[in-house]
């Protein structure tokens, strides 16, 4: 369940970490977990409508993209996703704001999503990230079921 948060603090959040020389496009028709995005040619993070700490939190995973120069680096998908989604937690407990257990959750969610995506492309997984996303890997060789 997403946490309101009043206008005046989303808007001094949104001051303190946007990135300088980034726009930030909201919209209402942008309220999934997989909605936001980041443009580096026109430095437009588009995000939901920032009402809530959800939206905030993936506010802050854009922004994740951008500091950490993802658009610059030839990582894997889950690499990059993994260093936002961290960006993003640690912003939050910097800005005392609480992780949420449905937002742990998502980020799990999203993250073994990118782990499958890349197994699928004979990306080697990092094992770190698929221990921390509880990423179920199929394991290679002989069968324990006899």
């Amino acid at each position: 369940m997403a946490r309101a948060m009043s206008p005046e603090r989303i808007n001094d959040l949104v001051k303190r970490h946007r990135p300088r020389g980034w726009r930030v496009a909201q919209s209402k028709h942008r309220y999934k977990w997989d909605s936001a995005a980041c443009c580096n040619v026109k430095r437009i993070l588009y995000v939901p409508t920032l009402k809530d700490d959800e939206s905030l939190f993936l506010f802050f995973h854009e922004v994740g993209h951008v500091l950490k120069k993802h658009f610059s680096r030839n990582l894997p998908h889950h690499v990059e996703e993994f260093e936002a989604e961290l960006y993003a937690v640690h912003l939050f407990r910097a800005e005392n704001i609480p992780v949420t257990k449905y937002i742990r959750q998502c980020i799990r969610e999203r993250l073994c999503s990118w782990i499958e995506s890349d197994r699928k492309k004979g990306v080697p997984i990092q094992r770190h990230i698929a221990r921390w996303a509880n990423h179920k890997v199929k394991k290679r060789g002989r069968s324990s079921d006899r």
